[in-house]
């Protein structure tokens, strides 16, 4: 019985399916939409104002930008008031992209709308609006940036405190400081959110001191806040303040109080203490996770037993990031004995990491579970057991790295190719 003949597929017919058809017309009838506004565009007629609007509310980026460029390029009163009614259109998105158009006018009637805008229904219109004055920088709109400084949207006080900053105005600085030592509860709020925005050291003391207030909202900004002002900060001060936080009664604060500390520590800046180590046992797994994160550039082998009982963790995600800490806090081979019982994890990605670590430790008792890696029903895990196999550098491993070349995963091949040429050279120079 002869096999059933095979039909040709459409490359070799020379023809396209349906559906490459379909998406091909597509992309034409694109570019002619595209080539359409921007003929539209040139001939800088006022009566294309009105179809040059409506093609802010489309849905493509491509489209949308090249009516604003036209509208821009055109920069007379006409273009500048049909983008200002278009800011009273019900369709949002057709209210941003005016916002959109307007930000690059200088122009009073659409510094006035922009403040105007500030008072739109939807948060999203009011943020984008904020935004423009920052890029417009009229002082014209200090007053009702102030305003919106306390308004009940943090995003939108963090925009309104930077859009003052980008303006010039000074006063906003000791005002928002003033306002998160003395101001109600709201306030307080905004004023911490409007500080992150800023981001000049000056709050720092006012920022620490939030950090007990009575209200959870004002810690958790505050200490969010003090993570992004002392990012780049040579010497952070705010770290025994942050530490303090981890051990505050709402999981918030003690989330943001872990985050901050990641942006601010430098390697050998946070040392062991008892509360980043009762944050590897916090009730909320984010926390947990975020702490075995913390350790990673501590360079404090005082965590290495706590690490090691993280490896214990329900939630993998804490165990992946023991893991990888361990990797760079072992310096003395400590925690090997554990990462080896680690490799049977029931998660590929801790398995990953797993042999990551084990091949930074340089240990040639790892060799063994390594070389089983090789043989993991995950692909990543494979790459990472043939790379670290590579960096140990023990030429046991040989055989099991040379049948790994024949892996059905190109990567992993490739890294065993690589991992073989390691020891293969390390082989002549011995000899």
């Amino acid at each position: 019985m002869s096999e059933e003949a095979t039909p040709p597929d459409s490359e070799e017919m020379g023809r396209t399916t349906p559906v490459q058809d379909a998406s091909s017309r597509l992309s034409s009838l694109l570019e002619i939409h595209y080539q359409a506004v921007r003929a539209l565009g040139a001939t800088r007629d006022v009566e294309a104002i009105p179809t040059l609007i409506e093609k802010l509310d489309t849905p493509e980026t491509l489209i949308r930008d090249a009516a604003l460029s036209a509208l821009r390029a055109m920069g007379d009163a006409t273009a500048i008031s049909a983008l200002i009614e278009a800011l009273r259109s019900p369709r949002e998105s057709l209210r941003l992209g005016a916002i959109d158009g307007l930000r690059e006018f200088r122009d009073e009637a659409a510094v006035t709308a922009l403040i105007e805008t500030l008072q739109d229904p939807n948060i999203r219109v009011r943020e984008a609006a904020t935004q423009a004055l920052a890029v417009v920088g009229n002082f014209a709109a200090v007053p009702a940036l102030n305003e919106a400084l306390y308004n009940a949207n943090d995003e939108l006080s963090f925009y309104a405190a930077w859009a003052l900053r980008e303006i010039g105005d000074t006063a906003v600085l000791p005002t928002l400081i003033d306002s998160l030592r003395t101001a109600t509860t709201d306030k307080r709020r905004c004023a911490a959110k409007g500080l992150e925005a800023i981001g000049d050291a000056a709050a720092i003391p006012a920022l620490i001191e939030s950090l007990k207030d009575t209200d959870a909202g004002v810690r958790s900004s505050a200490a969010s806040a003090l993570g992004i002002i002392e990012i780049n900060a040579e010497k952070p001060v705010s770290i025994p303040a942050l530490i303090e936080s981890l051990h505050d009664e709402r999981a918030d604060v003690r989330v943001s109080a872990i985050d901050a500390l990641r942006y601010v520590q430098r390697p050998g800046d946070l040392r062991t203490t008892p509360g980043t180590l009762d944050a590897l046992k916090d009730p909320d797994a984010a926390i947990r996770a975020s702490a075995a994160a913390l350790f990673i550039y501590s360079q404090d082998e005082q965590a290495i037993p706590a690490l090691i009982e993280a490896l214990q963790d329900t939630d993998f995600t804490v165990r992946a990031n023991a893991v990888v800490a361990l990797g760079y806090v072992d310096h003395s081979g400590l925690a090997v004995t554990a990462l080896i019982d680690a490799q049977q994890d029931t998660h590929p990605r801790v398995r990953q990491f797993v042999a990551r670590s084990l091949g930074f430790t340089g240990v040639v008792r790892a060799v063994p579970g390594l070389v089983t890696s090789l043989q993991d029903a995950e692909a990543q895990v494979r790459r990472e057991a043939a790379e670290a196999l590579g960096r140990i550098g023990d030429l046991s491993c040989l055989a099991a790295l040379t049948e790994a070349l024949t892996d059905k995963d190109e990567q992993v091949r490739s890294t065993a190719a690589l991992a073989t040429e390691k020891l293969t050279g390390a082989h002549r120079t011995v000899k």
